[in-house]
């Protein structure tokens, strides 16, 4: 097969195609890699031309990627905050994505690119957690190679039918471009209902403002504060906070408490959610007086500034470590 000139043209689009993907714009590059892959027969002579592209590809997804990282490790929380703002699940992207990559650590990069929403996540928390940048560079490396390299190989492996479907796409356009945006649609709308549902279902727990703290603490001798912040990335916290996590057991995190003892629940995530669902399970275990804090740790430092080290709050054993 004869790769010219014209391939030129179309080896630089597929390198913006792929850099722009990368870097969060919603241009999918993966059918270019099927499309480039079908174009290569599995002779000797396409050899070259196949290692072109797989070179350029990953040079776009390491630059990409290497720009991720280097703001999410000067940004840090903030970086992430900004990201998760057009998620289409933006009250609980960064728990989720902060959490799994806790869990897991720089091999996540590994599968990150194969797992819907979790690419330009987790190359911010990469740099965000101060993963140093070789062994980011490593893991994310081999994650590259894994998604560039499959997408190359499939459209190898299933030439004859790609062609066809790109020669049937070109003579029913119009039906093709229908078909796609419908499917859009209905992820879309899937997604923003369960979000709705989700958010109407935290409403159900009442909110106070940091005034309203401040003022609780004066009057409320054992007002019990609880920070379901995840522990491991965060070093300050609300003086006298209890730190729970969030899979913990209500009974066993809170031992000692009266049922009406007033809570006020916080975290660091849109819409105090996080905050919210803690809420919902005190209040389910009897303690009525349970409130979500509005802003959470950020309206707190904005407001108050005051905070303690995290080694210093009092905590609660979590389910997975009480017997």
């Amino acid at each position: 097969m004869n790769h010219g000139d014209p391939a030129q043209g179309a080896l630089a689009l597929l390198f913006l195609n792929v850099f722009a993907e990368q870097m969060g714009f919603p241009v999918p590059s993966y059918p270019a890699l099927l499309i480039a892959g079908s174009l290569a027969s599995l002779t000797v002579g396409d050899a070259g031309y196949v290692a072109v592209v797989w070179l350029i590809a990953m040079v776009a997804c390491e630059l990409a990627d290497s720009i991720w990282y280097g703001v999410g490790r000067r940004y840090g929380h903030w970086s992430m905050a900004q990201v998760c703002r057009v998620s289409l699940e933006p009250d609980t992207c960064i728990r989720k994505n902060r959490n799994l990559y806790l869990s897991v650590g720089p091999k996540l990069l590994i599968v990150a690119k194969i797992v819907p929403g979790l690419g330009a996540l987790s190359t911010l928390m990469a740099g965000a957690t101060r993963t140093r940048y070789l062994t980011f560079l490593l893991f994310d490396g081999i994650g590259s190679a894994l998604w560039v390299s499959s997408g190359l190989v499939l459209g190898m492996i299933f030439q004859r039918t790609i062609l066809a479907t790109l020669h049937w796409l070109e003579t029913y356009l119009v039906q093709g471009i229908f078909i796609v945006a419908g499917a859009l649609f209905l992820f879309v709308f899937w997604k923003a209902w369960r979000r709705h549902r989700f958010l109407k279902q935290s409403r159900l727990v009442p909110r106070v403002e940091i005034d309203e703290l401040l003022a609780m603490q004066a009057e409320t001798p054992d007002l019990r504060i609880v920070d379901v912040r995840e522990p491991s990335v965060v070093d300050e916290t609300i003086p006298d906070a209890i730190a729970i996590p969030l899979d913990a057991a209500i009974d066993r995190a809170m031992p000692d408490t009266d049922a009406e003892t007033p809570i006020v629940v916080f975290c660091a995530c849109p819409n105090e959610v996080s905050a919210a669902l803690v809420a919902l399970k005190l209040q389910a275990a009897g303690y009525r007086h349970t409130y979500a804090l509005v802003g959470g740790y950020d309206a707190w430092q904005a407001t108050v500034g005051t905070s303690m080290p995290t080694g210093d709050a009092d905590t609660r054993p979590s389910a997975s470590n009480s017997n």
